[in-house]
């Protein structure tokens, strides 16, 4: 009734055409391909306005889109920067190859996950990206050493993922990291990485290698200790390591720049050997360790000690239950900066626990309890209700809702207060 008084009397009404152009552009922004496209039809100032090359310069492919529509979207908008794809939708190489000659000279930024890269689509790349500074080839069963001989005439290739290319050797790493410059290498999941590669990284990327995923399983002592000559790396992520020793983990406590690392199934790291680690990175704000079994509650209460500085921690024991109640909360009143927390298959944590985040570090955003069975739900739902700024996630990795008779008494509470 209001709007209609208003637009009678002919006053002004607060809609998007009225906000400044720089303001629609932001909320524009937050919307999907889709949902862009259906604001455009709209009228036509936002037509003009959901066509600004900003809100184009990134595309995420949506799952389901096919070659026209994919076509029709990319044509419009020839200066696209990123594109992001995945094998969910059902788009052929030759659309691919089409968009790559058409815009391949403006992108920087390229992510084809689990896509058919055949040799003659790896080619394209190549000759139609001359720009291309980020490109992510993962999990692709046709990308090998010959796939990073061609990427090495990328002369501003920085940062490379081939997580899970099983057909990477060291042979291949060497080849591309001669002649680009790489700041981050993700290649987690592949197996035949040897020595060799960490020996090539830090002789060639020392100074500007920041971010390093690697699979452990054909790594050893050895390689860690060569790994310590990378003094600029921020990111370290070691999977499967199964093969490393107390003597060899000691050795990463050279990395001073380190800010996140996460080590899997690293069975030998013990409480004693986390001391010595943590005594020395004194940046790491992200730590995750899942299936270190090889760690205790006393590893836990060193940790609250040496890291207070700690926001992001994941733990995860699925065939050791070592770590009790004590440990956790130690370490939940020693890191009041904590904003995620994650436990995952800890069967010896009880429902107090849950109550010492919340209490002991108000800036906590995100808590995971997945496969902690000793907590009842109906608590987890109590904690949800009381503390609702809290994503909180249950046994089976599903969020909590609220305790209603929790909340129906806060409400109460709160209206005889306003009374």
């Amino acid at each position: 009734k209001q709007w209609y008084q208003r637009r009678v009397r002919g006053e002004d009404l607060a809609t998007m055409n009225n906000l400044p152009y720089e303001i629609q552009i932001r909320i524009l922004s937050y919307l999907d391909i889709r949902d862009l496209v259906e604001v455009s039809v709209t009228c036509s100032d936002l037509y003009y306005t959901s066509s600004d090359e900003v809100l184009w310069s990134t595309l995420d492919v949506p799952v389901g889109f096919d070659d026209v529509t994919f076509d029709r979207y990319t044509s419009r908008h020839p200066l696209i920067k990123s594109l992001i794809y995945t094998n969910n939708s059902v788009i052929t190489t030759e659309t691919i190859t089409k968009f790559l000659i058409r815009s391949g000279m403006h992108l920087t930024h390229l992510h084809l996950y689990h896509l058919d890269l055949d040799p003659n689509l790896q080619e394209m790349i190549v000759a139609c990206c001359p720009n291309l500074s980020h490109l992510d080839l993962s999990d692709n069963p046709w990308v090998g050493d010959d796939t990073l001989h061609l990427l090495a005439n990328c002369p501003n290739l920085e940062s490379l993922g081939i997580l899970q290319c099983d057909d990477i050797t060291d042979r291949g790493i060497e080849r591309i990291i001669r002649t680009c410059k790489l700041r981050t290498l993700e290649a987690g999941g592949v197996l035949n990485l040897r020595t060799p590669t960490i020996q090539n990284l830090v002789q060639y990327c020392s100074s500007t290698l920041t971010f390093l995923c690697l699979d452990g399983g054909n790594l050893g002592d050895d390689s860690l200790r060569v790994l310590s000559g990378l003094k600029t790396l921020h990111h370290l992520e070691l999977q499967y390591c199964d093969e490393f020793t107390c003597h060899g983990l000691k050795s990463l406590q050279n990395l001073r720049s380190l800010t996140t690392l996460k080590l899997s199934r690293c069975y030998d790291l013990t409480s004693e050997c986390l001391h010595h680690l943590m005594s020395s990175l004194k940046r790491v704000t992200r730590l995750h360790l899942n299936d270190c079994l090889g760690l205790d509650d006393q590893g836990l209460v060193d940790l609250s000690e040496l890291s207070p500085q700690l926001q992001y921690l994941e733990l995860s024991q699925s065939y050791s239950h070592s770590l009790t109640d004590v440990g956790i909360a130690a370490v939940l009143s020693g890191c009041p900066q904590l904003v995620s927390l994650k436990l995952k298959g800890l069967k010896r944590v009880h429902s107090f626990v849950t109550l010492l985040p919340v209490l002991n570090c108000p800036k906590l955003r995100y808590l995971y309890l997945g496969g902690c069975h000793n907590i009842p739900t109906y608590f987890l739902e109590v904690v949800a209700a009381y503390f609702p700024h809290l994503t909180l996630l249950g046994h089976y990795a599903v969020r909590v809702e609220p305790a209603q008779f929790v909340m129906a008494l806060r409400e109460g509470k709160e209206d005889d207060e306003f009374d």
